[in-house]
């Protein structure tokens, strides 16, 4: 699992814009689905 967590070309989650929307993202949120649905939602739509 840790190869697709892992920051790519494409996909670069350490860089601090990233990070900080992912968080924001991910508050509220208690379940690992919900986060995904929000991640997957915002990269689809924005």
């Amino acid at each position: 699992m840790n190869r697709y967590l892992a920051s790519s070309e494409y996909i670069d989650w350490e860089k601090p814009e990233v990070f900080a929307q992912a968080k924001d993202l991910a508050s509220g949120a208690s379940e690992a689905k919900e986060i995904t649905r929000r991640c997957f939602e915002f990269v689809r739509d924005e």
